[in-house]
């Protein structure tokens, strides 16, 4: 079972304990009346257990909400003999990112469903010295409507995102992918 929370303040009750959240920045999965765990720790966990590669590459969901993702990998275990990105690794970074992002969605909604890159192009514009960081969102507010229609016409539906990947201020590189999501 799982809670979804909205706004600065809100209240969660479990039989006789009361809990207020404030400024609440991520959901919280909660199963059987006890928290077990944020969302974004949830993910790095099943990513680390269904994609190995994000293991060895320490990647990690910094934050998450039904709309955005942020992920992150160390320098240390990234880089290339240029002492720089390796250029697999923020492909990876970014190809996780965008199926993280619309995985979680697809959880929030109660929605089974698979999520696969179908395609993706990759454009790097500058050498990247440090973590990797990379972001996404949903281009519109309520993607899910959109993906509702294909599966009523009993096609998969798409989902293009644009992942930036860079440290700080600077984006190193840009994936533009489209996932195919295909409903169980």
């Amino acid at each position: 079972m799982g809670l979804k929370f909205h706004g600065l303040f809100d209240l969660l009750t479990f039989e006789s304990s009361v809990l207020i959240l404030k400024e609440l920045k991520y959901r919280i999965i909660v199963k059987s009346k006890s928290v077990i765990m944020l969302a974004k720790d949830y993910w790095t966990q099943k990513i680390h257990t269904e994609i190995p590669a994000t293991k060895l590459l320490n990647i990690q969901i910094d934050s998450l909400d039904p709309d955005a993702i942020s992920v992150s990998a160390p320098y240390e275990l990234n880089c290339n003999g240029h002492q720089t990105g390796f250029a697999g690794s923020i492909y990876t970074l970014g190809i996780t990112t965008g199926w993280t992002l619309i995985s979680n969605r697809l959880k929030e909604e109660g929605i089974e469903a698979t999520v696969v890159a179908g395609q993706a192009d990759i454009k790097y514009k500058e050498p990247l010295r440090g973590d990797l960081i990379a972001h996404t969102s949903f281009p519109e507010s309520h993607p899910n409507e959109k993906w509702q229609i294909k599966w009523k016409a009993g096609r998969s539906s798409r989902q293009r995102l644009r992942i930036g990947i860079g440290n700080g201020n600077i984006e190193a590189a840009e994936i533009n992918a489209t996932f195919y999501i295909k409903k169980l």
